[in-house]
């Protein structure tokens, strides 16, 4: 129910969009024409170019009624760049000691049900290496899946490309014949 809502939201600021746009054309034809020329220039449609300018415009006042110099700008351009990387570092130090822990969790469980299992058939009979090196090796088949695909989730949150290693590989066979 809110999606037609919204849809019907977005097609009246459309039209009151294009009523403006109307108004211009007829006021000041050459103003119009000018936004049309900045519209197709910048490949997108005319409304979009008027909610540009404008953001502008008053972005230009909010810089001028603050009595900014281009070199305090500048500074503060510079003092949100250095925010922006704190940030990103901030975030990947997160991703790491995200992923370091749930490793290290995945570990510990696989060593407590080994060593459970392990306790389990020693009870009934010894524990033979070979047999404890099995099972140790299911349980990675099993566990190794669960890591790889949060992984995969994680680069695909981050909007990175995920790394070959984690992508699945289908062996695909091509044969080609020739017509004769």
């Amino acid at each position: 129910m809110s999606q037609q809502k919204k849809k019907k939201v977005n097609k009246r600021d459309l039209l009151d969009m294009g009523r403006l746009l109307g108004v211009i054309a007829r006021e000041d034809p050459e103003l119009y024409q000018a936004i049309k020329q900045y519209a197709e220039v910048n490949e997108q449609p005319a409304h979009q170019t008027v909610i540009n300018i404008l953001k502008q415009y008053f972005l230009i006042q909010r810089v001028k009624m603050a009595n900014l110099d281009m070199e305090q700008l500048f500074t503060a351009w510079e003092i949100l760049k250095e925010l922006i990387k704190y940030s990103m570092w901030m975030y990947t130090s997160l991703g790491t000691m995200f992923f370091s822990e749930m490793t290290r969790a995945y570990g510990e469980v696989i060593d407590q049900k080994v060593k459970a299992h392990l306790e389990n058939i020693q009870q009934s009979q010894p524990v033979d290496e070979e047999l404890r090196r099995r099972l140790l090796g299911t349980l990675l088949d099993i566990m190794e899946p669960m890591l790889k695909s949060t992984l995969k989730a994680v680069f695909k949150a981050q909007g990175q490309p995920i790394p070959e290693s984690l992508k699945v590989k289908v062996p695909v066979n091509l044969t080609i014949e020739e017509k004769s």
